[in-house]
């Protein structure tokens, strides 16, 4: 089993867009921020980084993450919108 963290980027009409998955926050902000200079900046859109796992079933690689709502050990799982990337991006 191995940890990543996973950035997408999503609009509020579209299909999200897979950034790529990183094996710490920092490198995951950092390609966050990388691809938000880089792309337009249209519309309503917002990036989030989430903390998954990787297992392997019969050689086919499966994506799990854990979502809890109050209290216990919560997976990382971050949602920055327009106005934060502008102040990240400074």
């Amino acid at each position: 089993m191995k940890k990543v963290f996973h950035v997408t980027r999503s609009t509020k009409t579209g299909k999200p867009m897979d950034i790529g998955d990183f094996s710490t926050v920092e490198q995951a902000q950092e390609a966050m921020l990388k691809h938000y200079k880089e792309t337009p900046k249209r519309g309503h859109f917002w990036y989030r980084i989430s903390e998954e796992e990787l297992k392997e079933i019969n050689g086919v690689e499966y994506r799990q993450f854990c979502m809890v709502i109050v209290g216990g050990n919560r997976p990382y799982n971050r949602r920055f919108d327009g106005n934060e990337l502008k102040e990240l991006a400074s």
